[in-house]
């Protein structure tokens, strides 16, 4: 029932509430949050002032609502892979940038290398956002990561390579 009444508060914009609250209704609020895939439990709770909590879990609700659940997060490669493709892109862009300046006469071709370069390092920096932080942060990255791969890709877990094999030639 306790919950249930968190729910109303967060819920409805009911001021002024109160900076102290026992810690029964402390603890119904750590629940609800968790419940609506706000934060974890092993967050911190209880450091600042009930009435600042509430309202925490408040913006939170709103700001995250459309983004993806952060239970989406075990859809894609974990941590270090994510930052072995991230060095792999950054180290296919430090090669693109350092052929920019040695052929300075055909700076126009480069940029549109350098750009899908960036785009698939984000895509990746996205994907291991999505793996650390806290649950609100790790949706945000989720929510992005989505808006990046589209939604069939993103449903399906699958992630372009770190660098684009497409434009690498083969020698044999």
């Amino acid at each position: 029932m306790l919950d249930l009444l968190t729910v109303l508060l967060v819920l409805l914009p009911l001021e002024p509430l109160p900076a102290k609250a026992p810690a029964a209704l402390r603890q119904s609020l750590a629940r609800v949050a968790c419940w609506l895939d706000l934060a974890a439990e092993s967050e911190g709770w209880g450091g600042t002032s009930y009435a600042h909590e509430v309202r925490w879990v408040r913006h939170a609700f709103w700001e995250l609502a459309g983004t993806p659940p952060s239970s989406d997060s075990a859809r894609f490669p974990p941590v270090w892979v994510c930052d072995q493709a991230q060095d792999a892109a950054s180290s296919y862009r430090d090669h693109l940038t350092a052929q920019q300046l040695f052929f300075s006469s055909q700076a126009g071709r480069w940029l549109p290398l350098l750009r899908e370069a960036d785009q698939l390092a984000h895509v990746w920096a996205a994907a291991r956002w999505a793996q650390t932080g806290g649950v609100a942060y790790r949706r945000r990255a989720l929510a992005a990561l989505r808006d990046r791969l589209g939604p069939a890709q993103y449903a399906a877990g699958e992630l372009p390579p770190p660098v684009p094999v497409w434009r690498l030639e083969r020698r044999d």
